[in-house]
């Protein structure tokens, strides 16, 4: 699943849960690698932190690797 498609998922949940307004906006542009099993937390100090895999493959792929971005100042890292 894109990673923005599943922050956006998580982030409707938690507003429908709690009567919220959300916005969604892209935190990177969409590429061929596969950008997959995003999740999302509020930090202790409020900033929000998304993380996910990022690579060719995973069985067999040595390229994978964990990205993150934090949501500062009204802008993903």
């Amino acid at each position: 699943m894109n990673p923005t498609l599943a922050v956006i998922l998580l982030l409707s949940a938690a507003a429908a849960a709690s009567g919220q307004k959300i916005e969604a906006e892209m935190i990177f542009t969409p590429e061929k690698i596969h950008n997959h099993s995003s999740s999302i937390v509020e930090l202790k100090d409020g900033r929000l932190m998304v993380c996910w895999y990022r690579g060719s493959g995973e069985r067999t792929a040595d390229d994978v690797t964990i990205e993150a971005s934090y949501f500062e100042k009204g802008q993903w890292t």
